[in-house]
């Protein structure tokens, strides 16, 4: 079984204080094959979850930019790039 990322490393571990027992790895193995069992008996919709949907459509979207050579607008501080933000005016002083 591979190992799980909320086991953390011992480094993780470590570094936040966090001891994790024989006894705590035995509940977290079952627990998760019990939730990986209960997906795969449940309906799509219930076990792909409500928004699966929204991401894959921004997966799509970012296929086809990088196919057809469009990047994808950055957001920094002062706006979206590439996206002109309309002119606020200053309150008179």
């Amino acid at each position: 079984m591979r190992q799980h990322q909320a086991r953390g490393s011992a480094r993780h571990r470590e570094l936040y204080g966090m001891s994790f027992t024989w006894r705590q790895s035995l509940a977290f193995d079952a627990a998760v094959r019990a939730i990986r069992t209960a997906r795969r008996l449940t309906s799509g919709p219930l076990a792909r979850g409500w928004n699966t949907s929204s991401f894959e459509m921004v997966a799509q979207t970012e296929e086809w930019r990088i196919k057809h050579g469009r990047p994808t607008p950055q957001v920094r501080e002062d706006g979206a790039a590439g996206i002109s933000l309309p002119e606020t005016r200053q309150a008179a002083s």
